[in-house]
């Protein structure tokens, strides 16, 4: 029993290979209910939860709890687009509030499988995971992960000066004219 438990957890972890519509759902399912928990008792501890007192460190062990299931979200994800034949980028859709999670569902929730293309190398299968057979680095590959590494980068400096920069100065515009409320009463 705890070796199926293992071999769905390592799936559940694992960015490779391709999942079913039900997989999907079943995996959002579950990581919806265990974040609205953790919201309630470990971020949000405002309101009486059922661990009575709030727990030490309840954000911190919160967010951890969090990133971890971001992680299996994008994980099932990625591995439902590949069954769909869409690149994995596809994925950095997901994050984004409403245009991406309307996106994410009817992509990867109501669209069905497609057949693996010709040209995908066979999938060799070691438990639960999927891993493609080794491929010769070509120039062309080679290029294609410079510019992937490169975007990366890029995306990474775009998020930590939007995320962790002071915002620059405002430019501050003042009227000639004032509004009678501001105006005092002359009378």
């Amino acid at each position: 029993m705890l070796a199926i438990l293992f071999s769905h957890l390592a799936r559940a972890l694992w960015f490779g290979g391709r999942s079913g519509r039900l997989e999907w759902w079943i995996v959002h399912a579950i990581v919806s209910a265990l974040t609205k928990a953790n919201t309630d008792l470990l971020i949000e501890p405002s309101r009486p939860t059922i661990l009575g007192a709030p727990v030490p460190n309840g954000l911190l062990i919160g967010v951890l709890i969090m990133v971890a299931l971001f992680w299996v979200s994008a994980a099932s994800i990625v591995r439902r687009l590949r069954d769909r034949n869409k690149s994995a980028w596809w994925a950095l859709l997901y994050p984004w509030p409403i245009i991406g999670w309307g996106w994410c569902v009817i992509e990867c929730g109501f669209l069905a499988g497609r057949a693996p293309p010709p040209e995908e190398p066979e999938m060799e299968v070691s438990g639960p995971v999927q891993r493609r057979r080794n491929r010769p680095w070509t120039p062309a590959r080679i290029a294609r992960t410079a510019g992937n590494a490169v975007g990366l980068t890029l995306l990474a400096l775009f998020l930590y000066k939007w995320f962790f920069e002071p915002p620059g100065k405002l430019p501050v515009f003042k009227s000639e004219f004032k509004s009678e409320l501001e105006a005092p009463a002359e009378q």
